[in-house]
């Protein structure tokens, strides 16, 4: 449906009732959405804290041998396994760990004509404050 085609239901030829039915259905039909969604988080939630499959567990029990825990969730092993990507030399793995942990650097991008605008209106700012304290005295 086109832009054009919309008709604001205050200009449109429907009664209030008809309006109120079209909008309690719109209600329903964004309460199941949202309700689908998180029922989706909630099961990818729920499956992170599975306990992960025995074949996975000694991979990783391989790949790194002090692990002695015999309970290893789904999110351990896959924090496990990004960590093993990272030590083979996988950039990518690398990566998702630095920027998990909250080391991702920042992109650095030159902004002179905002700065100025801002240091300019600081200024005025500070003299407008100065003027009104020379006021009040």
């Amino acid at each position: 449906m086109a832009q054009k085609d919309l008709i604001p239901f205050n200009k449109s030829k429907l009664s209030k009732e008809e309006v109120k039915a079209i909008n309690r259905k719109g209600g329903i039909a964004s309460g199941k959405a949202r309700k689908a969604k998180r029922t989706f988080k909630d099961v990818c939630e729920a499956c992170l804290k599975l306990k992960a499959p025995e074949d996975a567990v000694a991979k990783l029990k391989e790949k790194f041998p002090e692990l002695k825990s015999e309970h290893i969730d789904v999110l351990q092993a896959i924090v496990l396994a990004q960590k093993g990507k990272a030590i083979d030399g996988d950039s990518k793995a690398f990566e998702i760990i630095r920027d998990t942990i909250g080391e991702k650097p920042v992109d650095r991008k030159e902004h002179t004509g905002e700065i100025t605008v801002i240091s300019e209106s600081l200024t005025k700012a500070k003299e407008r404050i100065r003027l009104l304290e020379e006021e009040v005295e």
